[in-house]
């Protein structure tokens, strides 16, 4: 979810658990920044008792692990750090530039109308 009131909607449905997305996490979820979002689902949510929260959204190393644990996650859900590391079967192509771009600043972008996404910098987005 990216909202709390998702997180709400999702809690009265009676799920086991809730994915909390914050915008790093690719855009899809919504503009809300993954450490603003986990503490205020975890507020939200307190009515229905302890439903389990995993993080995600910019989640690469252990602190940031530790961080958003210590604003109330029970977990991580990473992703995109794993498409470049040996055992994925994400090309040698993408995983290269999987890596440059981490050294690069991420642009916003909207596809059509759809969901926003991270785009990597390229002569298709640019031209």
């Amino acid at each position: 979810v990216g909202a709390k009131q998702h997180a709400v909607i999702q809690a009265e449905a009676g799920v086991d658990i809730i994915v909390v997305s914050g915008t790093e996490g690719g855009g899809h979820c919504g503009s809300v920044s993954t450490m603003v979002l986990v503490p205020e689902v975890r507020r939200a949510l307190k009515p229905y008792g302890n439903v389990p929260i995993l993080a995600a959204g910019g989640i690469c190393t252990g602190e940031q692990m530790a961080g958003v644990m210590a604003m109330g996650a029970d977990g991580v859900w990473c992703a995109s750090v794993f498409l470049p590391t040996t055992e994925a079967e994400t090309s040698d192509n993408i995983k290269e530039k999987l890596v440059a771009f981490l050294r690069s600043t991420p642009n916003k972008t909207a596809l059509a109308i759809v969901e926003p996404l991270l785009e990597i910098p390229g002569r298709m987005a640019t031209d």
